[in-house]
C-alpha cells in the first residue's frame, strides 16, 4: 500500500508489469508463462483492469489505474469473504493477493 493506505495499481496492462507484481508476491510464479487476456481498446481508465494466465494453474487479476484498482480490490475481498463463510459455493481459490501491487491468483 501506499502512504495512504491504498491499494497500489500497475504501471500498465503490459505482461512486464503483470511479471514484476506476480514476482513481488509469488516469486516461485515469475517465470511461468503469462498470456494476458484480450484488451478491449479504448477504455477509459475505470476498465483498465485485466486477467492473465498464469503458467497451466492460474489466473491472475489486476487493475492499472485508481479507479479499475477500487473494482480488482472489492472483487478480492468478495471472493475471501465468500471463500470463507460459504465453502459449498464454487467461488476461486484465492492463493496468493496483494494491495502492493494490487494483484491476486
Amino acid at each position: 500500500m501506499d502512504r495512504t493506505g491504498r491499494v497500489r495499481w500497475l504501471p500498465d496492462g503490459s505482461v512486464g508489469a503483470v511479471r514484476a507484481a506476480i514476482a513481488a508476491v509469488a516469486p516461485e510464479l515469475a517465470g511461468e508463462a503469462i498470456v494476458p487476456a484480450p484488451r478491449i481498446a479504448g477504455n477509459p481508465p475505470p476498465y483498465w483492469r485485466g486477467t492473465a494466465r498464469v503458467g497451466d494453474r492460474f489466473v491472475a487479476k489486476f487493475a492499472w489505474s485508481a479507479p479499475a484498482a477500487v473494482g480488482v480490490a472489492r472483487e478480492l475481498a468478495a471472493l475471501t469473504v465468500l471463500g470463507e463463510l460459504a465453502p459449498p459455493l464454487p467461488v476461486p481459490e484465492v492463493v496468493v493477493a496483494s494491495r502492493d501491487p494490487l494483484v491476486f491468483l
